[in-house]
């Protein structure tokens, strides 16, 4: 990946993030922002380790993805566990 690339790609995902964040000020759209968000900053922190060439390997692409899975898994149970009285404002 060339550099000019690679900034292209996190200027598009810098983009989304503060899109996504944008629609988390109205309660309507405030999920589907808080998804966007989240989904941009994956892919830019894969974009990252690869430009980088952190995950060359095959053993860290696969730790690197099971830490991101777990990750996931319990920040999907959190998210469906905490009740809305619980959120700072």
């Amino acid at each position: 990946m060339t550099p000019l690339v690679y900034y292209i790609i996190s200027a598009i995902l810098s983009i989304v993030i503060l899109y996504g964040i944008s629609l988390m000020s109205q309660v309507k759209t405030a999920v589907r922002g808080n998804q966007l968000s989240a989904l941009a900053t994956a892919i830019a922190i894969i974009v990252t380790l690869i430009y980088f060439k952190i995950i060359s390997a095959p053993v860290a692409l696969y730790i690197i993805l099971g830490c991101i899975g777990a990750g996931a898994i319990i920040g999907l149970y959190l998210a469906k566990t905490v009740k809305m009285i619980q959120m700072p404002q």
